[in-house]
């Protein structure tokens, strides 16, 4: 059997025993928020929100994977700017090297993702990094939001 390479691994699809339950996550972490503080879904918001607030600067391959899983989901314009002003502006900071390549690849794939493209800022991104978002953005004719 052929061994797969490092980049088709990273760019195959997620189909990994704990999808779902970073589904789930996500589900959570986006429509909890409007949930009431102190009441069982508000208090699973803030849960969820510490766990994937965390995984961009702590465990960026899962930051990716909630991303991408996000961008699969019938999220509302609203909860994508807050995904894109969030953690994907967070690991794009963070990580925005090791990271760049493959947001590239799934933008050109993924009407979502550039979403996310259109609707990040710059933040705490290196130039480098913030320069290849712009050039995707022109490359793909992404208009800012």
């Amino acid at each position: 059997m052929p061994k797969k390479s490092k980049k088709a691994a990273r760019n195959a699809p997620d189909q990994t025993p704990d999808r779902e339950r970073l589904r789930q996550l996500v589900h959570v972490y986006f429509t909890a928020p409007r949930a009431k503080e102190g009441t069982r879904d508000g208090d699973a918001h803030m849960e969820a929100a510490w766990v994937v607030e965390a995984t961009a600067r702590n465990d960026p391959e899962t930051c990716w994977r909630l991303i991408k899983i996000a961008c699969d989901e019938p999220l509302p314009d609203e909860d994508l700017s807050y995904l894109s002003a969030g953690l994907f502006e967070d690991l794009m900071e963070a990580h925005g090297e090791q990271f760049i390549d493959r947001v590239e690849v799934f933008t050109r794939q993924h009407a979502t993702m550039r979403f996310l493209v259109a609707t990040v800022w710059k933040g705490g991104m290196t130039h480098t990094i913030w320069d290849r978002i712009l050039s995707l953005r022109q490359r793909l004719g992404i208009v800012p939001l």
